[in-house]
């Protein structure tokens, strides 16, 4: 994390340098691919990952839930369990209600700079990351000796 804070120095400097503006802040690398201020914003507005809406500063443990739902849905991949169109867009219509509707979540997406493809896209990992713990952990029921 430490290097990543001083390439995130660096950068902002480099930016600085050349009259660039800065447009987002690295949080976090999760298996070659960074978390950045802009995923748990958009996490938030969507409800995804167990993150709720806010304004608040980004905290430690949201950044840190994030990394966890990357891993989970890497994973879910990696065994090739994937959710189907129906949770996919449960996840989306949830998001967009959430968001307080399709023209209030296209105002957020366009005030924060976030292309709209990118929502269907958290959604759909939001689904598989649900789909992976349904599978592997909740499935598992463990029943006591004396009940059986």
């Amino acid at each position: 994390m430490r290097a990543t804070a001083l390439a995130l120095g660096l950068a902002l400097l480099a930016a600085a340098a050349h009259g660039q503006t800065f447009l987002d802040a690295v949080l976090a690398e999760v298996e070659g691919r960074l978390v950045t201020a802009s995923d748990v914003a958009l996490a938030r507005a969507l409800g995804a990952f167990e993150l709720q809406p806010s304004s608040a500063p980004i905290t430690r443990s949201e950044v840190d839930r994030l990394v966890e739902a990357r891993l989970a849905v890497a994973e879910a991949e990696r065994l090739g369990i994937a959710p189907t169109d129906a949770e996919v867009e449960e996840v989306w219509q949830a998001a967009i209600a959430g968001a307080g509707g399709p023209d209030a979540l296209a105002r957020w997406l366009e005030a924060a700079g976030i292309e709209r493809a990118w929502g269907p896209a958290l959604a759909a990992q939001e689904a598989r990351r649900r789909r992976f713990v349904a599978l592997r952990f909740r499935a598992f029921v463990f029943v006591p000796e004396d009940e059986v």
